[in-house]
Parts: C-alpha cells; sequence; structure tokens
C-alpha cells in the first residue's frame, strides 16, 4: 500500500494473498495521523494507530509490455503481464493516542 488515505478512499495494492471478497483487513504499520486539530507522527510508526478496510474486489492492471531486441542479430522478443490488484476500500483510521491530544 502506502500512501494518505481517510475515510471512504477507494485505493488499490498489489495483490494481498489469502483475503477474499468482503473480508475486513487491518494495517497496523501508520506513519502518520492527522486531524484538523493535532497530527501525530510516528518514529518510525504508530503503536497504536490501525486503518482498517473491506476487499471490494480482485482486478488485473492495464498490460505492461517487455519487448527485447539485439541488433543485427535477428533477435526479438515480445512479451508481458497483467498485474493483480486488490481494491481496498478504507472503512476507518483510528489513533487512540490522538484523540487524548485533541482535548
Amino acid at each position: 500500500g502506502g500512501g494518505q488515505v481517510s475515510p471512504d478512499d477507494v485505493i488499490y495494492t498489489e495483490r494481498l494473498k489469502d483475503v477474499d471478497l468482503n473480508d475486513k483487513v487491518r494495517f497496523d504499520r501508520v506513519l502518520l495521523v492527522g486531524t484538523a486539530a493535532a497530527t501525530a507522527i510516528g518514529r518510525p510508526d504508530l503503536p497504536e494507530a490501525t486503518v482498517t478496510a473491506v476487499v471490494e474486489a480482485e482486478e488485473q492492471d492495464k498490460k505492461v509490455r517487455v519487448f527485447k531486441k539485439k541488433r543485427r542479430k535477428n533477435y526479438r522478443k515480445m512479451r508481458g503481464h497483467r498485474q493483480v490488484l486488490t481494491c481496498l476500500r478504507i472503512l476507518s483510521v483510528d489513533c487512540p493516542s490522538l484523540a487524548t491530544a485533541e482535548r
């Protein structure tokens, strides 16, 4: 994954193994959580912060073409592949330490 998310965002990540459609996934390596009032920065990550998401779909990315050629040798090879992606909808971003800092 990686990136900036908020609730109800839809993100695409590389394929997550051992997950099915409508499974809830929890990520606990969160680097930064912030609101308009306060921000919590992890060094290197926030130990109690979590991001919860639900798996919506598994799709394929567009085709990547790989062309190899050796000049003057009549050697040409065309290959390609499509990366499998997992579509996630972010349900919540929780950080208990940020909630206490806002008060």
